[in-house]
């Protein structure tokens, strides 16, 4: 996981993270098993871009716009 510039290798049950508003964070899955996180946010609504984004990608093909238009509706504002 990288937070702005600074990066860790986050194992099992050991690692952990604080992001604030601005920070800009990159996950990769390391290796060929699937990587799961868990992430309290606050304040609450993050939970709605994540299932459009699940719903949306089944049926339309991955592309930066449709994502951006989602993120858009949920007032998600990329980083960079």
């Amino acid at each position: 996981m990288t937070v702005n510039t600074a990066s860790a290798i986050l194992t099992p049950g050991e690692g952990q993270a604080l992001m604030v508003l601005g920070d800009r964070v990159v996950c990769k899955a390391v290796g060929n098993a699937p990587a799961e996180f868990l992430a309290w946010v606050s304040p609450a609504g993050l939970e709605h871009f994540f299932a459009e984004i699940d719903q949306t990608l089944k049926t339309v093909p991955v592309d930066l716009e449709t994502i951006s238009a989602i993120a858009a509706r949920h007032n998600i504002q990329p980083a960079c």
